[in-house]
């Protein structure tokens, strides 16, 4: 059931929220959002570069429980505006966790996954009938947000099957070269940011983290954290082994 509500693009107030003809309105707003962000709405993966906490939906952890418990979230709906300003109109609301694309930062832990960030504002995405559309999460809205090199290096890391098998001795510098074998599991040891690209400089390992024996350095070096197309090159086991 579509729970994210899209907005008429002219209405700004938390009022008049209609459920008719929803998925012809969320296809239109969608291509509004995507027009003024010139950027096209998100069609499947998605550039990331971290996640951020959204207490009013998941909760807060909770500091006397197991990994992964939460605190019940004082739950209220919480508004994705068009442009990181509180004047820009509101293009939808997300009412649950699962109108949102959320990944897992931590053990069983969900957040929003961010596409970009301004002035404590978040580009996130919302589920609906006809697709998925992006908007701006307030900074009110928003709590602890955990960036991709973060994440990387902090948990059990691997490559993706879109990483093209290359690593480079310096970030975008030298000659790249074929990482030998088929070992997908690293450690990121170092990050680097050079435009609007991370870069991760990693040891490819073998055998993997949770494959039972002690990994060792199969090569050293650079990848881009997405690929061209702004696929992720690499990405953690949030709840480990």
């Amino acid at each position: 059931m579509f729970r994210a509500l899209a907005r008429r693009a002219a209405e700004c107030p938390i009022t008049g929220l209609t459920r008719l003809s929803i998925p012809i309105m969320l296809a239109a707003i969608a291509t509004a959002a995507g027009a003024a962000a010139g950027e096209l709405p998100v069609t499947g993966m998605r550039r990331v570069i971290g996640i951020v906490e959204v207490p009013s939906l998941f909760g807060v952890p909770d500091p006397d429980g197991p990994p992964g418990a939460r605190l019940p979230a004082d739950r209220a709906p919480v508004s994705l505006h068009r442009q990181p300003d509180m004047g820009s109109p509101i293009i939808a609301t997300a009412i649950v966790p699962d109108d949102i694309t959320t990944a897992e930062y931590a053990y069983e832990t969900s957040g929003a996954l961010v596409y970009r960030e301004q002035g404590g504002w978040y580009l996130i995405g919302v589920h609906g009938d006809s697709g998925a559309i992006e908007g701006w999460l307030r900074p009110t809205d928003a709590d602890r947000f955990h960036a991709l090199p973060e994440l990387l290096q902090q948990g059990l890391s691997y490559l993706t099957s879109t990483w093209d098998g290359e690593l480079w001795p310096e970030p975008a510098g030298g000659r790249a070269t074929p990482v030998p074998g088929t070992a997908t599991h690293i450690k990121v040891l170092d990050t680097r940011t050079i435009g609007d690209r991370i870069w991760l400089r990693v040891d490819v390992l073998r055998p993997g983290h949770c494959e039972g024996a002690t990994p060792k350095t199969l090569a050293r070096g650079w990848i881009p954290a997405h690929s061209q197309a702004g696929k992720m090159n690499a990405w953690f086991r949030s709840r480990g082994c």
